[in-house]
Formats: C-alpha cells, structure tokens, sequence
C-alpha cells in the first residue's frame, strides 16, 4: 500500500473531524470516514466481524468458539482502521488499552497471515482519536527483528482543536 493511501486518510481524517464544531460519537466519525475515504475510491468494509484465532503447540490454528468475535471498526484491505471519539475536558489522548486493541486486532490477523502464507508485512493498523479537543493518527505496522515480529507504532498526524463558540 503506497503512502497515497495514508495522505488520503490524513485528509479524510482533517475533513471528518472538522465536519462538526462540537464533539460526536465515534459512529458518526466512522460512517463520515467511511464516506469521505470512499470518495477517493477507497472502499472501507464497516464493522467487520473477525473471530479470534489462536495457534496450538502442534501449530494448528484454532478459532474460539460461542460468539467470541471482535468487529474492526473500518478496514481496507490488510489495513484497519481503529476509531475512538474520546471525550475528556481536560485530555482526550489515548491510553494504553488504546493501543493495545489494535495490537491484539492485529496479531489475529498475523496468525492467519501466517497459516495462509501471506505476507505480514501488509498488515498496518491506524489508531485514530476523534478526540474533543484533538485529532490523533497513529500508524502501526510489523517489523521483523531476530526471527520474531513486533508491532511498532509511531504517531503521523495531530492537530488541535479551535474551539468555535464563546459564552459571556
């Protein structure tokens, strides 16, 4: 995927958090993005239900059974888009459970990589924040280090919010 994609994103992101003067909930911000990314052609599947996969010591994959399921808010091919709205008077940032649900998002998605032999590398996950008083991008993606791959993840994009009303 090139980096045109992420410049589209960024935009589509800046477009969608600047579409309301007041803060919304994060489905708002996903059906906007959704839109917006799909008018540079860039077809987003919405609230897609993935099991959750898990390897054996045989190195069988396995799938957890009874509902167990997660839904990836956007995801555009081996991408997904990660959506949070948070709204905190003083610091709307991210946390670190935050960060650790794409993660987890995205070590699913490894395992079935691996069992299909396809290439890890494609996968990346974009953690945004919708936030009241902010808008956060990070970027995640798998790096191989000795044999073993991590997530590393950088943040792209942040842009402060102007507050567009004044009570006297």
């Amino acid at each position: 995927m090139s980096n045109n994609f992420e410049d589209i994103l960024v935009k589509s992101c800046i477009h969608s958090f600047n579409t309301f003067h007041l803060h919304r909930k994060e489905s708002f911000y996903q059906k906007i993005l959704q839109d917006e990314l799909f008018c540079h052609n860039i077809k987003c599947k919405s609230e897609e239900c993935n099991n959750i996969h898990y390897k054996l010591s045989d190195n069988s994959i396995e799938t957890l059974d009874g509902g167990l399921n997660f839904r990836l808010d956007l995801k555009y091919l081996d991408t997904i888009l990660e959506l949070k709205a948070l709204y905190h008077k003083k610091d709307d940032s991210l946390s670190t459970d935050h960060f650790e649900q794409l993660c987890d998002y995205m070590e699913d998605m490894k395992i079935l990589y691996e069992n299909q032999n396809n290439n890890i590398n494609n996968i990346q996950g974009y953690l945004i924040n919708f936030g009241n008083l902010q808008l956060e991008i990070y970027k995640f993606k798998f790096i191989q280090e000795d044999n073993i791959y991590k997530i590393i993840g950088k943040k792209i994009y942040n842009l402060k919010k102007t507050i567009r009303y004044k009570i006297e």
